[in-house]
């Protein structure tokens, strides 16, 4: 049996192994200790782990917990401060939450283990008396202009120079869990859109979705990630709008956004896909294509090619629906079943993935190229333009759908459209099944907004007329 190496031996940039915390089934993992914290008892080091391990998993360890695997190296780079995150955890609402990363929060409230946060308006605190008597007196309600409302959801407009306190709040408290994020404190060149949703239908979608992950837990190859614990605490009112994520937009950028977050505790309800989907209709409305800012997260990454490969679906049904008809794809056990339940349908609502109110931009465009066979093309340009996303991100999902690529255009042959159908109807089950903010969409009937000044074209255009003028 080896020796354990002495603690002795366990300093800055050392080499060791250790167990995840949140992958306790898992074997040890190879990472480097890249911060010490001397504790009157004991002492603790701060774990990285190395890629491809999950960088969110890097956490404090004692001296019996870890492996010796080999002193400092000597490309060892001294790590900055913000690589090492200062608050542990946060508790907000009903949620004690896990953080990921460093946040720039100001002294004294940077260095505690758990910091209290009011899920109305984020104002934090370090001590439990202070924040119970703030959230009891706090009737805080979401600043800027409410530009969409239906029954479930509503977003606000907030600019960054009139509400800055509060979007400072919002900047800091998502940093606790984007590592990518640079913006905390200058917030006037930029706008946010926060979203809320009513809480009766979050308690019911959390409801399900936490007796999900119970069931998970007991399986051992599905580890859970920094689950959210509730905490006994009084409840909100059924109609009460709650915050559950949002996302900035610089005032003059190109990128339909430039920070996404949906608040930890609500991951896995769909709630990012309503973000990105509002995002990219606000860019139609302007008229123009855009994308996320770059580059984007390993999770945000993976959500963008997900919402660009239901849209990309979503686009080639409706060309498709015209061009062969509407179609219903009948799911059962048999695969070779399927095809047979692939019938054309007179119906046109059927499988519809138009919106009416959103059609207008689109008319002035071609709307694909028809060939005289049972196939034809539809351009990638249209298919941006129609959609808001730019040609690269239509090219990536173009990849994801296994669609077939001819000198810019997507052949789009019948059998290819059935198999788009079932794609999609698939998709639509499990949405189904995930509870009713999964379900839901943006309907831009409910959409009461103007685009931010134009400022880019206004000043633009100012600056050429006094140029002009001298």
């Amino acid at each position: 049996m080896t020796t354990p190496a002495p603690e002795d031996f366990f300093a800055v940039g050392t080499n060791v192994r250790a167990v995840p915390r949140e992958e306790s089934l898992c074997q040890p993992a190879a990472g480097t200790i890249i911060h010490i914290k001397e504790l009157p008892d004991h002492m603790e080091y701060f774990v990285r782990f190395n890629p491809p391990k999950d960088q969110r998993l890097s956490d404090w360890y004692r001296y019996p917990e870890m492996e010796f695997v080999s002193p400092v190296s000597q490309n060892f780079k001294t790590p900055k401060i913000h690589e090492v995150r200062n608050i542990e955890y946060i508790e907000m609402g009903n949620y004690k939450l896990r953080t990921w990363y460093f946040s720039p929060y100001p002294p004294p409230f940077n260095q505690v283990e758990k910091l209290f946060i009011c899920q109305r308006c984020l104002k934090y605190a370090r001590k439990e008396e202070i924040y119970q008597k703030h959230v009891s007196e706090c009737k805080f309600t979401v600043p800027g202009i409410k530009i969409y409302e239906d029954h479930m959801v509503s977003v606000y407009e907030v600019d960054g120079r009139t509400e800055k306190l509060f979007c400072q709040f919002l900047c800091l408290f998502s940093k606790l869990f984007l590592d990518g994020k640079t913006l905390y404190y200058n917030t006037e060149h930029f706008v946010f859109y926060v979203m809320t949703i009513k809480q009766s239908y979050l308690d019911q979608d959390l409801t399900d979705m936490y007796s999900d992950i119970k069931q998970a837990q007991k399986t051992p190859s599905l580890p859970s990630r920094r689950l959210h614990t509730p905490v006994q605490q009084k409840g909100a009112k059924s109609d009460e709008e709650q915050l559950v994520g949002y996302f900035s937009k610089e005032k003059l950028s190109l990128n339909v956004l430039s920070c996404i977050l949906t608040f930890p505790m609500y991951l896995r309800l769909g709630i990012g896909n309503l973000l990105m989907d509002f995002a990219y209709i606000l860019a139609r409305f302007e008229n123009r294509v855009g994308g996320p800012e770059e580059p984007l997260s390993d999770l945000g990454e993976q959500s963008f090619k997900s919402y660009w490969k239901k849209r990309l679906y979503k686009y080639l049904i409706d060309k498709g629906q015209e061009k062969f008809g509407a179609f219903i794809y009948t799911e059962t056990q048999n695969e070779s079943e399927n095809e047979s339940q692939i019938e054309p349908q007179k119906t046109e609502d059927t499988l519809s993935m138009s919106n009416a109110s959103v059609q207008s931009w689109t008319s002035q465009r071609p709307r694909y190229n028809r060939k005289q066979g049972s196939d034809f093309e539809v351009q990638i340009g249209d298919i941006s333009y129609e959609t808001g996303i730019i040609a690269k991100h239509v090219r990536e999902a173009c990849e994801l759908v296994k669609a077939k690529i001819r000198k810019e255009n997507i052949v789009l042959t019948k059998s290819y459209y059935y198999e788009c159908c079932k794609q999609m109807q698939k998709i639509n089950n499990t949405r189904a099944q995930k509870g009713n903010i999964n379900r839901h969409d943006i309907d831009v009937k409910y959409l009461v907004w103007e685009p931010y000044p134009a400022m880019f074209q206004q000043m633009t255009d100012g600056g050429a007329k006094e140029e002009d003028g001298e």
